[in-house]
């Protein structure tokens, strides 16, 4: 939401008209790669097996705050970084629950 407001801060300052909610629309959605609360309402429906598959990995990041700045921790079974897996919960999303938000 922060890029769209940006965007829409710089079209206004040129004089243009500005659709907030395509300009929301068009932002990118980097998804949800960990889920840590399996008991929320939200994550019920893909709980099930028919969503449920394995994540093949040799090497996995995530990030962690240093300094105040974003930078990836990686993490792998051992050095010789093995094929190993994790499990995954997939989902095909067909809106974009932000839009709620910003009426």
């Amino acid at each position: 939401m922060k890029a769209a407001k940006k965007r829409a801060e710089k079209l206004q300052a040129k004089g243009k008209t500005v659709e907030f909610r395509e300009l929301l629309r068009m932002e990118p959605d980097s998804g949800t790669t960990n889920i840590r609360n399996t008991s929320s309402k939200h994550w019920k429906r893909w709980l099930g097996p028919d969503n449920r598959f394995l994540v093949p990995l040799t090497s996995f990041s995530e990030y962690d705050t240093v300094d105040g700045k974003k930078v990836p921790v990686w993490f792998a079974l051992d050095e010789s970084r093995p094929l190993s897996a994790f499990a995954g919960i997939w989902t095909n999303w067909t809106s974009v629950g932000r839009l709620r938000k910003a009426q």
